[in-house]
């Protein structure tokens, strides 16, 4: 009766109940089964008997020094996951770029999965192409070369020719990878759940969360007209700054793109990752400078980014501009992130630690409210290194890694989003150094916050915010009232100790709603008086008719605002 009911468990749990036993098998072989007794794993599965031969952990031993624990589990995992196939391989890939969880010794072995990749075949490339368009390559290519150009955990990448004449590159989903990786994510989980059980500390890494944020982005990146459409996006807001066609960003062809294929038009360069510093001429290194204040912009401004900038996404084309592809890993921020990032930004360019660690706490995720002084000390001492220096003296990644830990330190976890802005910076900042392209990070962080603080507090931007401000003070002011009633009668009900007797604390608690009603209207007639004065800084005044008219309109609907607030409070009294 227990096997039926620890069977029924485990496949509420999971789906594939083989495919566990499998997975804690490969475990156990490179080490990890007193882990897996620890954590009771081994009676999920009726029937589990350990292997009576570990593989690799003899070789694992002479690999690393006997204390260096990180690299030791890094190790076994690493070859745990090239055992387990795609679905774990992509997940190590993803667990490489953590640093701000894992030890260097633990992310190094994790690294080594990077190449961890295998070309689809083309049999496999026509049967998903026909499958997923309906149509077959030969109805649609002139030529189609059978060996990928490029190869991800995801997908593979073909070069082709339409029998229209334009060279295009397909992107073909590997087959089956859309399951595989569910179900190996759906396992991982499950055992970091179970590992979180056991120890205070494993659950402090937060591995799961790391997982299940992982996995919501691998989901995306598996559906290709999501791609296509960050891909049409980003083109469309580079398009509006991008003035002297520096960057070029492929176009893509809709009627042949689905959930599985995408065709794009093929750019014909060379990947950053292959130059030498040889070859950055004057004319690409300002190219390459414009390029870096444009992220930013699209970043800081659009709130909408390319978030894998490594050097093999980025192209160089002819008369030294810039192409970008990959459209499957974007970074997205809300308005209220973007205030934050820029003033985070801005904050971190001038040294204003104080008001940087504020805006941070804002935002941040921890579990208990650190100390502001102690936090801001540790942020002061890890970052005064390196402000001021120029790309060649700065070492972005040891900066990054500073800051990663010093929030370690304080059981501070950095938003998911936030992580994917620093590690896009960290990439765009690796291409530069393999260059020897040499820019004062904070000097272009300073100037495009500048630039943006002012587009943040124009004028459009504070009678927008002024309209939205006023609907939400007057209807907090209306409904104040209703509630401090609700709150009194509930007391009253439930005859807690709380007990009102006089009879005019009825009108007293009236009094002080009318009160805070004055209180708002006057504060919001200040507001959209002081707005108007805001948009008239720039202009010269001499007479009336200089004043602008929107400066007018304020002005009067405050005046008016305000008289109506005295005289509805001396009527009311």
């Amino acid at each position: 009766m227990d096997v039926i009911k620890t069977g029924i468990e485990i496949t509420r749990t999971i789906k594939n109940v083989g495919r566990l036993r499998e997975v804690l098998t490969v475990l156990a072989r490179n080490g990890f089964d007193e882990f897996i007794i620890q954590s009771g794993l081994h009676t999920k599965i009726p029937g589990f008997v350990f292997p009576k031969k570990r593989i690799t952990a003899s070789i694992n031993e002479k690999s690393h020094k006997s204390d260096d624990v990180w690299g030791s589990i890094g190790y076994r995992l690493r070859k745990s996951f090239e055992e387990l196939g795609p679905g774990f391989i992509k997940l190590g890939q993803l667990l490489s770029t953590r640093e701000d969880i894992f030890d260097e010794s633990f992310i190094s072995e994790m690294k080594k999965l990077q190449n961890q990749v295998t070309n689809m075949k083309f049999k496999d490339a026509q049967r998903i192409f026909t499958n997923s368009t309906g149509m077959s390559i030969d109805e649609v290519f002139t030529e189609f070369e059978q060996k990928p150009i490029a190869t991800a955990s995801i997908g593979s990448v073909f070069k082709a020719q339409l029998k229209s004449g334009e060279k295009v590159v397909v992107k073909i989903r590997k087959p089956k990878i859309k399951e595989i990786v569910e179900q190996d994510f759906q396992l991982f989980k499950f055992v970091v759940s179970q590992a979180e059980k056991m120890s205070d500390e494993i659950k402090y890494l937060g591995i799961s969360r790391v997982a299940d944020d992982f996995y919501r982005q691998v989901k995306l990146e598996m559906n290709f007209v999501i791609e296509r459409n960050n891909l049409e996006r980003l083109k469309e807001n580079i398009s509006k700054i991008n003035k002297k066609n520096i960057i070029q960003i492929p176009c893509s062809y809709s009627d042949l793109s689905t959930e599985e294929v995408i065709v794009m038009e093929y750019i014909d360069g060379r990947p950053f990752n292959q130059l030498t510093p040889r070859e950055l001429t004057k004319d690409l290194e300002d190219n390459l400078y414009e390029c870096v204040h444009m992220f930013m912009h699209s970043m800081l401004a659009d709130g909408f980014f390319h978030a894998d900038l490594h050097g093999g996404n980025f192209l160089l084309l002819d008369k030294n501009r810039i192409g970008i592809v990959d459209f499957g890993n974007v970074g997205m921020l809300s308005k209220k992130n973007r205030s934050s990032l820029i003033a985070i930004l801005y904050s971190l360019a001038t040294g204003d630690f104080d008001n940087m660690v504020f805006e941070f706490l804002d935002i941040a995720d921890y579990d208990s409210i650190p100390n502001h002084a102690d936090l801001t000390r540790e942020i002061q001492q890890s970052l005064n290194p390196y402000l001021g220096l120029s790309s060649s003296e700065l070492n972005f990644t040891e900066m990054f890694n500073q800051i990663l830990q010093a929030l370690k330190k304080f059981k501070i976890y950095l938003p998911r989003e936030w992580y994917v802005i620093f590690k896009a910076m960290v990439a765009i900042d690796g291409v530069g150094r393999s260059l020897g392209f040499d820019i004062n990070a904070f000097e272009v962080i300073k100037k495009d916050s500048e630039e943006l603080i002012d587009l943040i507090i124009s004028k459009d931007q504070i009678t927008e915010e002024t309209i939205w401000f006023a609907r939400d003070l007057l209807t907090s002011m209306r409904i104040l009232p209703k509630h401090i009633s609700w709150f009194l009668r509930e007391v009253s009900k439930n005859n807690y100790s709380l007990k009102f007797e006089n009879k005019k604390v009825e009108r007293g608690v009236e009094q002080i709603g009318k009160g805070l009603y004055f209180l708002g209207g006057m504060i919001l007639a200040a507001v959209i008086f002081y707005s108007g004065v805001v948009i008239i800084k720039d202009h010269n005044i001499s007479e009336l008719k200089d004043i602008p008219q929107l400066t007018l309109i304020l002005w009067i609907i405050a005046v008016i605002l305000g008289g109506y607030t005295i005289i509805r409070f001396h009527h009311d009294k």
